[in-house]
């Protein structure tokens, strides 16, 4: 659970875990997950706001990459794998890592509704 992460370091940095109510309070964070039990049709708002403060977008479950989260976690069998939707990426101005992409599989965003 992102919970485990609380307290651990990254880049001599401590990683603070902060449940947000609304996108209005991702000002304060660098990077967002959103668990797949969020409404598909609901995190729109939330990717949005993300993607205007350039904060790194995650989530679970099938289908989060190419709704417009950047990293999307799903599970291959026994294993997890991340996708990468690389145009979310570019519109929030982030940069990833080359092995980051070496390591993910590219996915194109679906087409808005």
């Amino acid at each position: 659970s992102m919970k485990s992460l609380a307290g651990r370091a990254v880049d001599e940095r401590r990683v603070r875990v902060t449940d947000v109510e609304r996108p209005d309070e991702l000002a304060k964070c660098h990077a967002l997950f959103i668990a797949d039990a969020a409404p598909r049709g609901s995190i729109a708002p939330w990717l949005d706001k993300a993607e205007s403060l350039d904060v790194l977008t995650m989530g679970d479950g099938d289908g989060f990459a190419a709704a417009g989260g950047m990293i999307g976690l799903v599970s291959d069998g026994p294993r997890m794998r991340f996708e990468i939707n690389d145009t979310a990426v570019k519109r929030s101005g982030l940069k990833l890592g080359s092995q980051l992409y070496q390591l993910g599989r590219s996915v194109s965003e679906a087409a808005p509704k």
